[in-house]
């Protein structure tokens, strides 16, 4: 889904840096993105399905522990710019003269401004909504996921609520 959305975005290739764009792209999790806005990571995908993930040196063994994807690039927190590396990714990949959706509702303008710099001829673009319509249909793998979580804190609610008792906390 994601692929044909960007295709009729007119997208060669997306950078998102979200927690759920980011979680989408690489099965994983980085709570410090959460928590620490500046430690971007960042996921890029092209339109034919090429992954690559942009994280923090401290983030890196956890992300190719956990994360589906192979291509996995760092960057030097507080040395480097993340979107230092993110166009460095997109030459080797021939896409810096492509057009480039960029996640516009959560990227930073001095993160987008720092990209536009590093990729002047490329055409910058929102990927945003191709995301969210991507985001918004459910494979079947992702709805037993669901089906799963869904019944297990439904068991455990249930657990708590039949063996509380008065006094306690």
């Amino acid at each position: 889904v994601l692929i044909a959305e960007m295709k009729a975005a007119g997208l060669d290739v997306a950078v998102v840096a979200s927690p759920e764009n980011f979680f989408y792209l690489s099965g994983w999790k980085i709570q410090t993105q959460v928590l620490i806005r500046d430690r971007l990571a960042l996921g890029i995908v092209t339109v034919d399905g090429a992954i690559t993930l942009v994280v923090c040196k401290n983030e890196e063994a956890q992300t190719r522990r956990y994360s589906s994807a192979e291509d996995i690039r760092t960057y030097a927190e507080f040395a480097d710019s993340p979107m230092k590396i993110v166009a460095e990714v997109l030459h080797e990949k021939g896409l810096a003269k492509s057009r480039i959706g960029i996640e516009r509702k959560y990227i930073t303008a001095d993160y987008y401004d720092d990209l536009a710099t590093r990729i002047p001829v490329a055409s910058l673009s929102s990927c945003d909504r191709a995301f969210d319509r991507t985001r918004m249909v459910k494979t079947q793998t992702e709805i037993d996921a669901l089906t799963k979580a869904a019944r297990g804190t439904d068991d455990a609610i249930c657990h708590a609520l039949k063996t509380a008792k008065p006094g306690d906390t």
